[in-house]
């Protein structure tokens, strides 16, 4: 681009000509009045000032294009309603008819495709952690449980032997019970 006056960038970017003067001036190019010459650094220097202003980081080359788009649409319409004539046996007119203002409004919002499929990317991606959490959570309950049945099955086993007493003469001893069978062999 060539180099043009202030006045003539403001004109061009369509913003009033004190505005752009503050606006160059907090970006750090020192111009004073609309009578002078803007160069390309200085544009360049507004332009990655304005951005990082506004929320984008990045200079002149990073143009990040937007997310969603929202298209609003207004369409206005006209509906006349027919008046009364009056019925028969009446003398004099009805109502006239009336012309009534419809206005229709419409609002589209468009989501990229690829902020969609990254979104569902990353709920999926949370669901399989929280899985492999609950996964290994229930693992560790049955090893815990396991743990405690061994840990009560030796227990119950020693209980059983010991209150077994000697038979009386002429009676069998009572049978033993099925986890006692191999401690007594």
């Amino acid at each position: 681009m060539s180099e043009v006056t202030v006045k003539q960038f403001a004109e061009a970017v369509g913003t009033p000509v004190e505005r752009l003067l503050t606006q160059l001036k907090e970006a750090g190019v020192d111009i004073r009045d609309a009578d002078a010459v803007l160069s390309d650094e200085d544009k360049a220097t507004l332009l990655a000032y304005l951005r990082k202003s506004h929320g984008r980081e990045g200079g002149a080359s990073d143009v990040a294009e937007p997310r969603k788009i929202t298209l609003r649409r207004k369409s206005v319409s006209q509906i006349k309603l027919g008046g009364t004539a009056g019925g028969r046996g009446s003398r004099g007119g009805g109502t006239p008819a009336r012309t009534v203002n419809v206005e229709v409004r419409k609002k589209r919002t468009y989501v990229k495709r690829s902020v969609v499929e990254a979104e569902k990317e990353r709920q999926e991606a949370e669901q399989l952690e929280l899985q492999r959490q609950e996964e290994t959570a229930r693992q560790a309950e049955q090893a815990q449980q396991e743990m405690v049945e061994q840990g009560q099955a030796e227990p119950v086993a020693e209980q059983t032997e010991a209150p077994a007493a000697p038979a009386a003469p002429g009676q069998e001893p009572p049978p033993a019970a099925p986890g006692a069978a191999g401690a007594a062999a």
